[in-house]
This record gives structure tokens, C-alpha cells and sequence, in this order.
């Protein structure tokens, strides 16, 4: 009955819809408008509202623009837009009280775009095979979310964004029992910044505010923005709307995200990874890199399954119109660039690894294993030889797409982690797949989320024996045409990358365009 879908909130009642015949709720505010004075503020309390609330519909996404990967991923849409954007969606089985393992997903976007409102984010497939209530959530973005303005006010903090986070899974520990959800029992999912996100809670010294994390495709190579640099973006953002840095909070929010999108932070050949508005080390709520030792010894809080994408950089520079033009003797002087003298040896043995291939194809490789695969491995070691062990896996299957130029790229995997891969079928990565393998492998995956979940264990009864990542067996799950457990699959590259190495600053934009723009 419809009667059976009011539930009452901190905030107030609410009343959710039937999606695809699981109980859901859409738009509930986990906080106050940040609005007004409220903007670039901590997140308040959510206002509470009389009555019963209509919760049918998400609400406004935050206020952004396209992103270079709509060519791949599939925009947002037309959804409105809003600062007052901080609401939450939820799925559950069912309105009771039986203490459900409860997944809460942060969505990416670089920071800047995404919305936990896309349409291939519903959870009402893991609901429904899984047995688990589902929540996504919008956070503040760009320049809304991650400006560093301490000469606003001097009480202004920063990295509001994931200050929201932190605020959406406040409101689960408080609210979730109501929907039948356990708030002892929390896994965090993300992919990309979403991932970054919840390693980002994971650094700090306070507890985290759940209990397992899946993280999928976090760019451990990429370094936070410092202080410094964060300071520079705001007073170019200031200077281009011809305003002083304490008179920001007049500035209509469309004008000053259009504004934001022409910031630009010094070039580099994987520009997006770390953008002029995006988290910034201010020493005080974060004072740890993704990759800093310390963040994997907190990290060992919480049960942790994570992996990327084989090809994770192929979603950033393989529809680039230069790309296919790029030449041995271009893609080894890049490398050289980048690595020194190690470039030749990185080149070198990355075209051994994959016999036929393009440079471009080396460039890609070796990119995706800078910024994502080699620091998501050494994470895994690391909590290893602390004693605690994570699942690692790598999601190897290649899109056809687009002449199958894309490979097993970045977003990729979401289709099958959600389950949903038909909510996906207008992206442009999963054109020309096959329905019937498509479904078989989102049940895998999926599966793996849900059983995650549950008990801290993505064992499940499709999938073979997933062992812990420990050494020297360095067990990883490929999830391919074929789904397999393997032992240390990056065995011939990972001396490459020991953190001995140096690594030379990424070469500047204006030098190597192989931006997606």
C-alpha cells in the first residue's frame, strides 16, 4: 500500500514511490540549502518541513558543466541544476525494521560534474538480488564544493565537499533503521573521485563512519592540491569575474561555475586528474596523500575491496584526434619527459607486454599504471603487510564500442558493479555489447558488491574462490570473458614503479595535447 512508503526522518515524513517495484525515496535533504551565507559553509542540519514530503523525484543536481567524458560515459542530462542540492535517494527491500546491510555510493565526476541521481546509479537491482538497501547522494562541486577561500572569512573551511559526504553518512547513521537498514553494518562504494573521496575519509585520524569500503578506479598517483596552488585558483577565478575574493558570495552560482571552468591548473598530459577546484592537503581535515603510507595503516579500520579498469587512461585520450596519429619516437621522447631516462625502459617493456600495439596504446598503458593501477597495488601490499588484507581486482573486459578503441576504460565496470547494465545501454562505452554476457558478468560483479557488503567477503556462488591480496600470492580477480582468479598479473611491471623510482612531473599540456577536450 502506498501508506507503507511514509516514513518518518530527522527532518520530517516522507513518502517514496515504487521503482521498478522496489519501495524508493529521491530528494531527501540530508542538509540545509547551502545557500546564501550558508554558502562555502560546513553543511547545517537539514530544515525540517511540516507534513508528509513528496520524495518521487531526485532533486537538483549541483551546479556544473559537461565533462570530457561524456563522449565515453554519457552526460548528466538536463537535469536541473541548483546549489540547493544536498539530498539523498534511497532503495530498500522493504519499510521494516530488519537491519539490512546498507551500501551507501559516492558518485565521480573529477570533483566538478556526476550526480548520485543518474539513472545507472539506481540500486534497485542490488536491492532486489541482494537483499541490501541502497543510497547515492549529491555533494557540493568545483568551485562550489572545493574552493580554498580563507580570505572570505576567516572561518571558512575547505574541502566543503566532503564535508557533505561526511554529512550524508551522518544522516544514514541517524535515519537508515527507519528503511529497514542496519547503520552498524555500512559499505561505502565509489568510483574515480567518489573513490578518492572515501581514501580521502579513510587518511584522517576520525573514525570513519562506516565499516567496509568498495573502491573502484582511485587515482593514487594523482597528488591533493596544495595550499599554495588551491590560493592561485581562487584569486584567478576572483580576478576573471573582476571581484575581490571576499565578495564571491555575491556572484550568481552559474557565473561563477562558467567562470571555474577556465581556471586551468599547469598542464599535464592527464589534465582532469587534479583539477583548480578539487580537494586540497590543508593540514587540517586532510593532511595525508592517497599514497602515503600512513593512509594505509588508517585505512586497515575497515574491511577494503578495490581495483581499476585494465585501461583506465583509454577514456581520457583515445578519442583524441590526435591520438591514433601518435608515433613510436613521439610516445618514447613523452615518456622521457615524464620518467627520465627510466621513459626508455618503461616503453620498452610496456610494447613487450602487449606484442602488435600501437604507441598509443604504451602511452595509455603506462599512464593508467602512474596515476591508477600501480598505487591501487601498492595500497593492497601495503595493508598487507600491515595484517589486514584487501581484495583486489582488475576489470579486464574490453568494450566494443566506438571500433574498440576504448578498451576496458574508466566507468566501465559501473554497468556491472550496479547490476543495471540496461539503465547503461545509451552510454556510448557499452554500444555494441552483448545483452545475454553483459547480464551474466553485472551478476558476477554485482554479486561481489552485494556478498562485500554483507559480511566483508565478495565470495558468492557465480564467482571462483577470490582469496585476500597477500604476499607473495598477490591474488586478484580478473573480471574478463572469462571471470578467474590469477596470481600477481602485473609481475613483469611492478618493479617499474617501486617507490625508489622517481617520477618527473608530467609534461605540460601545451607541450603534448592529448587531452579529450
Amino acid at each position: 500500500m502506498v501508506e507503507s512508503l511514509v516514513v518518518e526522518t530527522v527532518g520530517g515524513f516522507v513518502k517514496g514511490v515504487l521503482d521498478d517495484s522496489i519501495p524508493a525515496f529521491f530528494g531527501i535533504p540530508f542538509a540545509a540549502p547551502p545557500i546564501g551565507p550558508l554558502r562555502w559553509a560546513a553543511p547545517a542540519p537539514p530544515l525540517p518541513w511540516a507534513g508528509v514530503r513528496a520524495a518521487a523525484s531526485p532533486g537538483p543536481i549541483a551546479p556544473q558543466l559537461a565533462t570530457r567524458l561524456d563522449s565515453v560515459y554519457g552526460g548528466v542530462g538536463a537535469a536541473p541544476q541548483s546549489e540547493d542540492c544536498l539530498t539523498l535517494n534511497l532503495w530498500t527491500p522493504a519499510i521494516d525494521r530488519a537491519r539490512r546491510p546498507v551500501l551507501v555510493f559516492i558518485h565521480g565526476g573529477g570533483f566538478e560534474a556526476g550526480a548520485g541521481s543518474l539513472a545507472g546509479y539506481s540500486g534497485h537491482e542490488l536491492v532486489r538480488s541482494g537483499d541490501i538497501v541502497v543510497v547515492t547522494f549529491n555533494y557540493r562541486l568545483g568551485v562550489l564544493g572545493w574552493a580554498y577561500l580563507p580570505e572570505l572569512a576567516p572561518e571558512t573551511p575547505s574541502n566543503v565537499g566532503l564535508l557533505d559526504q561526511i554529512a550524508a553518512l551522518q544522516w544514514v547513521r541517524d535515519n537508515i533503521a527507519q528503511f529497514g537498514g542496519d547503520a552498524g553494518n555500512v559499505t561505502v562504494a565509489g568510483q574515480s573521485a567518489g573513490a578518492t573521496s572515501i581514501m580521502l575519509q579513510l587518511s584522517r585520524e576520525e573514525a570513519p563512519l562506516f565499516r567496509r569500503a568498495i573502491v573502484h578506479s582511485c587515482p593514487f598517483g594523482a597528488e591533493l592540491r596544495t595550499i599554495e596552488a588551491a590560493g592561485r585558483s581562487v584569486r584567478e577565478l576572483a580576478d576573471s569575474l573582476g571581484v575581490g575574493v571576499d565578495r564571491l558570495r555575491e556572484v550568481a552560482a552559474e557565473s561563477l561555475v562558467a567562470a571555474a571552468g577556465k581556471v586551468r591548473m599547469p598542464g599535464t598530459v592527464m589534465d582532469g586528474l587534479v583539477r583548480p577546484f578539487s580537494p586540497v592537503r590543508d593540514g587540517i581535515l586532510l593532511d595525508r596523500e592517497l599514497g602515503d603510507p600512513m593512509s594505509a595503516t588508517r585505512s586497515a579500520r575497515v574491511d577494503l575491496l578495490l581495483g581499476t579498469a585494465r585501461e583506465e587512461v583509454s577514456a581520457f585520450v583515445a578519442l583524441s584526434p590526435v591520438a591514433q596519429r601518435v608515433d613510436e619516437r613521439f610516445a618514447r621522447q613523452l615518456l622521457r619527459m615524464m620518467h627520465g631516462d627510466a621513459g626508455q625502459t618503461l616503453y620498452s617493456t610496456y610494447a613487450a607486454q602487449r606484442p602488435g600495439c600501437l604507441p598509443i596504446d604504451v602511452i595509455q598503458d603506462v599512464l593508467t599504471d602512474r596515476y591508477f593501477r600501480m598505487g591501487t597495488i601498492r595500497h593492497a601490499e601495503l595493508r598487507a603487510k600491515a595484517g589486514s588484507p584487501a581484495f583486489l581486482f582488475q576489470f579486464d573486459w574490453q568494450s566494443p564500442a566506438l571500433g574498440g578503441v576504448l578498451r576496458a576504460c574508466h566507468c566501465l565496470d559501473l554497468p556491472f558493479a550496479f547490476g543495471n547494465p540496461r539503465r547503461w545501454s545509451s552510454a556510448p562505452m557499452m554500444q555494441d555489447a552483448n545483452p545475454p554476457f553483459v547480464e551474466a558478468l553485472a551478476k558476477v560483479v554485482s554479486g561481489a558488491w552485494t556478498a562485500f557488503s554483507r559480511a566483508g567477503d565478495p565470495n558468492h556462488d557465480t564467482i571462483p574462490h577470490w582469496a585476500p591480496y597477500r604476499l607473495p600470492g598477490r591474488s586478484t580477480m580478473l573480471f574478463d570473458v572469462q571471470v578467474r582468479a590469477t596470481r600477481d598479473p602485473t609481475a613483469g611491471l611492478r618493479s617499474l614503479w617501486a617507490p625508489s623510482q622517481p617520477v618527473a612531473a608530467a609534461p605540460n599540456a601545451e607541450t603534448v595535447r592529448l587531452q579529450v577536450r
